[in-house]
């Protein structure tokens, strides 16, 4: 699903979208940073593939049934665990969506740049702290997939921007 050139569940909903990103004048004349307007496209893309996995059952992209779709990227394979809204359970429901749009935003940074952050600390700081809110509300909820996934990310921005040893 995320190896390049294959036409994944984002590319095939974008497609013919222009996105730009860059600081601009908001309502009442506020700036808008890039990165909220990276935040916003990731909440927007976690959407449509919400809505297209309801509207298609047994959708390659996200299952009916909440099972985990697998992806790949430069040879490693890591799952990705999306539910839509309606299978999700009603304790819990919101810190389970913020834990999936996080690592949605992170697979957006992937994509986007090859050499860019994928999940810098503020993100990384983000996801755990979601993790153990929506691990706190709904126990019962399994978070093994998005605890790969979030290794995943964590190992690839370790080797995009390799820590440098102190003096």
């Amino acid at each position: 699903m995320l190896e390049p050139g294959a036409p994944g569940p984002v590319r095939c909903l974008t497609q013919g979208l222009r996105i730009r990103v860059g600081i601009r004048r908001g309502r009442l004349g506020k700036r808008t940073s890039p990165m909220k307007e990276l935040l916003l496209l990731g909440l927007l893309v976690t959407g449509m593939l919400a809505r297209q996995a309801h509207a298609q059952p047994g959708s390659s992209a996200i299952a009916a049934d909440a099972a985990t779709a697998t992806a790949s990227y430069r040879g490693h394979v890591f799952p990705r665990k999306r539910t839509p809204v309606e299978q999700l359970p009603l304790e819990g429901q919101a810190e389970i969506l913020r834990l999936e749009t996080l690592l949605q935003q992170a697979s957006t940074a992937l994509l986007a740049d090859s050499t860019g952050a994928v999940l810098p600390a503020w993100r990384a700081d983000a996801v755990e702290q979601a993790a153990q809110q929506a691990a706190a509300v709904a126990p019962a909820w399994i978070q093994d997939d998005y605890r790969r996934e979030a290794a995943f990310y964590a190992a690839e921005e370790a080797r995009r921007h390799p820590a440098t040893p102190g003096p």
